[in-house]
């Protein structure tokens, strides 16, 4: 005869041990590759190279056609939008009167509104022949913006990440374009200056061209990562530094910016 206390304990063991099985259950059933084929062993698979993605093709936007439609652009659309939110104050452009080659425009970065500031308070002779270097990953990682970028503002796309060159801008200079390039890589995230990469030196030296650094103020205060506000901005384009004659360039080339 069974007594009360051993039926309660096999009736707890039983349901405890129920329980567990239907945990078990669920588990090899969520898991289970129903009507597919088992997974095969990371050791089992073939060998697969890495995929490389195909730079953005730009060259189409310094054609002549696309030169004329960017001008009209800048000077009719984006200058009179910019100068209604902020009000540009511009000095030290004379630095430009020295030089009839291209030069590269190092700039610090703390907004959006840096690039459109740097092209609409260049000359216009030297804004026509001016190309930005942009991030693939932020700028190019669609069609549309891609296209956009590098249409309104003749963005060409560099790896800010791993530090190679998605576009050429040695071309670029050596085919009589200057380039503006943002040395520390990204926005700064608190307005002060982070510490500089060197692609825009390594460009200088290989390709014998000047840099002209240009400072900004008062960009991050009148648009800060997510609004805007109505500001004054300071720019001013110090004194020019010359490329130096001896060559320490990397052999790889592949410096990020």
């Amino acid at each position: 005869m069974t007594s009360p206390v051993g039926h309660v304990t096999r009736q707890v063991l039983g349901g405890a041990l129920l329980r567990g099985a239907r945990q078990d259950l669920r588990a090899v059933a969520k898991g289970w590759r129903w009507g597919r084929r088992s997974l095969v062993p990371r050791s089992a698979e073939p060998f697969q190279p890495p995929r490389t993605s195909e730079p953005f093709p730009t060259a189409w936007a310094r054609s002549p056609v696309a030169s004329v439609a960017r001008e009209g652009i800048q000077k009719l659309g984006l200058a009179p939008l910019l100068r209604s939110q902020v009000a540009p104050i511009v000095h030290g452009l004379d630095v430009l009167d020295r030089f009839g080659g291209p030069v590269i425009f190092v700039a610090n970065h703390t907004s959006h509104l840096d690039t459109p500031l740097i092209l609409c308070s260049l000359p216009d002779r030297w804004r026509r022949t001016t190309a930005v270097a942009a991030a693939a990953d932020y700028f190019f990682d669609t069609w549309w913006r891609a296209t956009s970028s590098a249409m309104v503002f003749n963005t060409f796309p560099i790896e800010r990440r791993t530090g190679s060159l998605s576009s050429t801008p040695g071309d670029l200079l050596d085919d009589g374009w200057s380039v503006v390039v943002f040395p520390e890589g990204t926005r700064s995230p608190d307005g002060w200056t982070r510490t500089f990469r060197h692609g825009a030196a390594f460009l200088a030296v290989r390709h014998k061209v000047p840099v002209v650094p240009i400072g900004i103020r008062g960009s991050f205060a009148a648009m800060p990562r997510g609004r805007g506000t109505r500001g004054t901005v300071a720019q001013q384009a110090t004194a020019p530094v010359e490329a130096p004659t001896a060559s320490t360039e990397d052999e790889d080339g592949d410096l990020p910016f």
